[in-house]
């Protein structure tokens, strides 16, 4: 037979047929077949897609039509919205939003963190939230110029996080960041930044039309040429032994096969202790994705990830930065930093594990970043909600757990080549 690698690019497969025809045809029912096969996709679910065309250097419509006809595939009963303006995907869902909820399982966003993160925020501003948040399903298809929760939950390529979505390999439970803001509330997926975190946000969006997905290195660049620490102080509920618990737990690898984001989360005050950090700092990020700052973070342990750099210099930021970005020394940069601020003397990273922050900026002008949205650097309180949210977690039953960033495509398409030959009876 001939090996074709149809438009759908998801998976190659043997037909075979030599007619190009009857080779994509098969390709369709092996698509429709594997969709049947969901537990959660099996003919009863109702989906909307939300469409962010503008996503990463405008994106997102292009992505959607790449995998449109595999969706059409499927015969599942979905329909689709592309956005037109900013938080057009929070008026969709939110109190007063023209999709009815009430008639959907499921809701599918193509786009960067931002695009899921505006639906997250629109439902849990409605008075049936919580009802929703038990019911609904997300899923996040990345089109955008960072996608740190698809580094997270799923894929970074749109094809194979399609894969995820229509084999419906899991859906489990994520936990969700909860921000007051003086009388604003706000839900955050991936976390908060402050330092060169808001001012990458603040500088992104002037960069976004000429710059595109490189706009984050571009300001990035910026914000360290002209490097100025930001004052204040953190209020934080953590861990009273954030060393032991990752030592213990190490790093996550998807909440569907990861024992710390499956455990019940039990007697946990008795762990907590109350620390203050003050000072000048140059970074301070409040994560619950991004593993290359905080390897040790999970997506459903009910903890934020607090990691802080103080105010240095150039030379001393590059040396302490080389910690992380060079991937022989992943995590290195956490083991033996400082949790309590007696301890901090000398410490390249501050480093810990909370259920509640409270961060007070000395100066408003220092902005806070949250999910690329920029907030004026007024005091802000942030706590965890575990497993709040029900969303679409790679994995598949027999395979290894796998580190969320790693694997990526080519897994994907391995898994997508084996369903298809066990569908057509054809081991490879």
């Amino acid at each position: 037979g001939e090996s074709f690698s149809r438009r759908y690019k998801l998976f190659e497969f043997r037909s075979s047929h030599h007619s190009r025809r009857r080779a994509a045809q098969e390709c369709r029912d092996a698509i429709r077949r594997m969709a049947e096969a969901s537990p959660l996709l099996s003919g009863r679910s109702r989906v909307h897609i939300i469409v962010n065309p503008v996503s990463g250097h405008r994106q997102g419509k292009a992505y959607w039509e790449r995998v449109e006809e595999i969706f059409a595939c499927t015969e599942l009963d979905y329909s689709v919205t592309l956005t037109e303006r900013a938080r057009h995907a929070y008026d969709l869902v939110g109190p007063h939003g023209s999709l009815d909820l009430s008639v959907l399982d499921v809701i599918v966003c193509i786009g960067g963190d931002g695009t899921i993160s505006e639906v997250v925020n629109g439902i849990m501003s409605r008075p049936d939230r919580d009802e929703l948040m038990r019911r609904l399903v997300l899923g996040t298809i990345p089109a955008g110029s960072e996608c740190a929760l698809a580094k997270m939950m799923s894929f970074v390529t749109p094809l194979a996080a399609t894969w995820t979505i229509l084999k419906g390999h899991r859906v489990r439970p994520v936990d969700l960041i909860r921000i007051s803001q003086s009388r604003r509330e706000l839900f955050s997926l991936c976390g908060v930044g402050w330092g060169l975190g808001g001012k990458l946000a603040e500088d992104s969006e002037a960069l976004r039309a000429t710059y595109g997905p490189a706009r984050y290195l571009v300001s990035g660049l910026k914000s360290f040429m002209n490097l100025k620490g930001c004052k204040g102080e953190l209020l934080i509920t953590g861990l009273r032994d954030t060393e032991s618990y990752t030592k213990k737990h190490g790093s996550c690898a998807f909440a569907a096969s990861c024992p710390v984001c499956e455990e019940e989360k039990k007697a946990r005050n008795e762990q907590l202790v109350e620390v203050k950090w003050s000072g000048s700092f140059v970074l301070v990020a409040m994560l619950k994705s991004e593993k290359a700052l905080v390897p040790f973070v999970h997506i459903n342990d009910g903890y934020l990830d607090v990691l802080a750099i103080p105010e240095v210099g150039k030379l001393e930021l590059l040396r302490r930065s080389s910690k992380i970005l060079v991937p022989q020394l992943v995590g290195s940069h956490i083991q033996g930093s400082a949790q309590a601020e007696e301890d901090m003397q000398d410490k390249d990273f501050w480093y810990i594990k909370a259920t509640s922050v409270t961060l007070v900026p000395e100066s408003t002008q220092d902005k806070i970043n949250v999910d690329g949205e920029v907030l004026d650097g007024k005091s802000l309180r942030m706590e965890v909600l575990p497993g709040q949210l029900s969303m679409f977690v790679a994995f598949l039953e027999g395979q290894e757990p796998r580190e969320a960033t790693g694997g990526g495509l080519h897994e994907g398409l391995r898994w997508a080549q084996e369903g298809l030959s066990l569908l057509q009876g054809t081991p490879r």
